[in-house]
Order: C-alpha cells, then structure tokens, then sequence
C-alpha cells in the first residue's frame, strides 16, 4: 500500500472512531497480539495406536506452541474472557525466510492456542477471519493477531 493510501485509511479510521464515540455509540472491544511463528495444521496433530483404536493427540510442537501463546497472553497483558459474542480476527503473518509457505495452514493452531489461553472464548465464535503475508521478520517470524467483536450495525449490539 503506498504511503498516501496508508495515510488516507487511518484518516478514515479516525474519521469513523470518532463518529462513533461522537454519538455515544460503544466502540467494539478488541485484543491485538504478538505471537512467535505458528506450527503449520500439517505438523499439529499425531496419530498415536492405543490398543486396538488410533488417537489423534496434538504433536509435540503444538503443545510447546500453546505453552508459548499462553507465555506471550500473560506478558503482553491480553485480557482473558474479554470478548464476546461473534468475533473478527486478523492475522498477519510475518515468515522467518523467504521458503514458500501455505499461510493457510497457519490460522488452526493460532486460534485454538488462543482459545486454549482463554483470550476466545471459542473458535467457532469467528464469523470473519482475514489472514495476509507480511514481510519476512529475518530467524523466529512473527504473528499479530487483531480480534475484535463484531457489532451488529443495525442493533449497534454486539452480535
């Protein structure tokens, strides 16, 4: 996005935060987070033989990842069993190298590490997810999630 394209979008933003609080409407609750690099869902989950059944258990690398979201809730102060209702969330994926990569894959185990740290209250409350690439972040890549609840623009209530 270029520059002035930025610019006019956060002056739109600001245009319409300010109408909102302007007429004492509420504005919509929202958590922003910085998360380390996501397993992708390929890797998430292990099928194990127990007995005469097979189990699917998360890997190995996904419970190490929830161990790191719950780490990263605590120490960026994200309030847990904040938000209600049907919920919006944006991911911006910053990868670690220039390898091709399905972002995908990424979301699953993103919010079900989020929801296992009670900052949602369920994955199934998202009626809009957007995930996009960012730039490479050189060694560990990065993820920032944006949730937010999503008001109902006929009710002004939270849906």
């Amino acid at each position: 996005m270029s520059a002035r394209r930025n610019m006019l979008a956060q002056n739109a933003l600001v245009a319409v935060v300010s109408n909102v609080i302007g007429q004492g409407i509420e504005p919509t609750r929202s958590i922003s987070i910085y998360l380390p690099w996501a397993p992708s869902v390929n890797g998430y989950w292990r099928h194990v033989v127990m007995g005469k059944r097979v189990a699917t258990i998360l890997s190995e690398e996904a419970r190490a990842y929830r161990k790191a979201v719950a780490q990263q809730v605590i120490a960026q102060r994200v309030p847990r069993g904040s938000l209600s209702g049907k919920l919006a969330v944006e991911i911006t994926a910053y990868p670690p190298d220039r390898r091709d990569r399905d972002i995908d894959n990424l979301p699953k185990g993103i919010l079900d590490s989020l929801k296992h740290a009670n900052v949602i209250r369920d994955d199934a409350d998202i009626d809009d997810l957007r995930i996009a690439r960012g730039p490479v972040r050189k060694n560990a890549g990065q993820i920032h999630v944006v949730v937010r609840e999503i008001v109902d623009a006929a009710t002004e209530e939270v849906r």
